[in-house]
């Protein structure tokens, strides 16, 4: 099989690394179709035969067949038969604006409107912001509150169908 990147390229040496390490499930974010896809068909021919499930920023590689899929508005699931059991991954990849541990630093976190969305990701002026009322307020204003409920929601569903949970991801939290 002829892969677009070169044998020594990070996707190929990121295939021998899981391969290497003995990995049944690997969890990507920020990778794009393009990496996933890439990594799955490297896995594939190289190794055994692997599944994915992604979408354009996050995506699961499984050395188990994946029996179900679905994508949530900053996640993809998997659920996988182990053979032993089933198991629903998720990878996540949760809002990245409104990121306020950027404030005591001394630069904008990114904020998209309100408190401190004049500074963006840039140095903050006047210095760092420690008002932890201000901190709050700009947390409070992303999205990873719902997304992470929505995460979580489902994988109660999950549970309570007797499978086992995996959830990881870029929770853009410190």
């Amino acid at each position: 099989m002829r892969f677009k990147y070169a044998p020594s390229s990070g996707p190929i040496q990121l295939a021998k690394s899981i391969a290497a390490l003995n990995s049944n499930v690997v969890i990507l974010s920020e990778t794009g179709d393009e990496m996933t896809n890439t990594l799955r068909a490297a896995m594939s021919a190289q190794y055994d035969t692997w599944s994915s499930v992604n979408d354009a920023d996050n995506g699961i590689l499984s050395r188990f067949p994946i029996i179900e899929s679905s994508k949530g508005n900053s996640y993809v699931k998997a659920v996988i038969d182990t053979g032993y059991s089933k198991v629903a991954v998720y990878s996540a990849h949760l809002d990245w604006h409104n990121y306020a541990p950027y404030l005591p630093r001394g630069y904008g976190g990114g904020t998209l409107s309100g408190v401190t969305s004049e500074y963006g990701w840039n140095k903050i002026p006047t210095g760092p912001i420690t008002d932890t009322k201000i901190i709050g307020a700009v947390n409070r204003n992303s999205d990873r509150y719902s997304e992470m409920n929505a995460i979580i929601n489902d994988a109660k569903t999950e549970s309570q169908k007797g499978r086992e949970i995996i959830i990881g991801g870029d929770f853009n939290e410190p």
